[in-house]
């Protein structure tokens, strides 16, 4: 399958710091097409794990697949990342970074806390109801965490 890159995809290479050549930039977007491709669930895949060295450019990766998922059509985007909360919530700030100032609201980075509080939830549901919204979801894989989420998704 072809993917297309877009809006998302492009707002995200284009928050990279200055120091990122141009060189690395298309190997993130290389990267990030190979990742979405592999993990078609039309092809059966629906899960994949990505494994590398500390500081070799996971995250861009997992921020590049979840932007060009939404350029290509996925509403939700479901992140299982970290092994403790100071990790998540780094991978958190580092997903919601290049898309914070959405200046269409069609895009909500949504955390393990606000997947807590029903209000929250409530709203969130009300908001996807309303307006083409897409979600990028991100927590831990801990059991408490995937019953919100669950909820959330129900």
């Amino acid at each position: 399958m072809k993917y297309k890159e877009g809006y998302y995809l492009n707002r995200f290479i284009d928050s990279l710091p200055n120091y990122v050549s141009n060189i690395d930039r298309s190997n993130i977007i290389k990267d990030s097409i190979n990742v979405l491709s592999i993990s078609n669930p039309t092809q059966g895949i629906k899960k994949m794990l990505l494994v590398g060295q500390v500081q070799s450019g996971k995250t861009n990766v997992i921020v590049g697949t979840a932007a060009l998922a939404m350029d290509n059509d996925y509403d939700i985007v479901i992140v299982f990342g970290g092994v403790n909360q100071l990790l998540l919530s780094q991978t958190f700030e580092r997903l919601k970074k290049p898309f914070s100032a959405d200046e269409y609201n069609d895009l909500v980075i949504v955390d393990r806390k606000s997947l807590k509080q029903s209000t929250e939830v409530d709203s969130l549901c009300s908001m996807a109801a309303k307006y083409n919204t897409k979600f990028i979801i991100i927590t831990m894989k801990e059991s408490k965490n995937i019953q919100n989420l669950l909820i959330f998704l129900q």
